[in-house]
């Protein structure tokens, strides 16, 4: 078993754009939720909630945030908005974690 520093060490994130099918079974998020609950919090923003947009959802979503950016930047160019549009529906789950 890999230590912890041999895991952060290699450690590398994934660009959203690359998220695909299958995402993690409820009881990896379960687990994977319970272990972020344990990371440090020296800056003392807790308490933290989880907020899960699946895909289903993601779309509406990100349709307010297409409608938002046009009404900070009328200007906003297609593929801006495009962005906006897809930001939740690539991956299978997204999960928010906010103090």
């Amino acid at each position: 078993m890999p230590t912890p520093l041999d895991f952060l060490a290699h450690r590398a994130s994934t660009p959203s754009r690359m998220l695909a099918d299958p995402g993690p079974s409820e009881a990896e998020l379960a687990k994977l939720l319970t272990l972020a609950m344990r990371v440090p919090d020296h800056g003392r923003l807790m308490p933290w909630r989880f907020v899960r947009i699946d895909r289903a959802q993601g779309a509406g979503l990100g349709e307010r945030l297409a409608q938002r950016l046009l009404q900070t930047n009328p200007d906003a160019s297609e593929a801006a908005l495009d962005k906006e549009r897809g930001r939740f529906v690539r991956a299978p789950v997204t999960i928010d974690a906010s103090g």
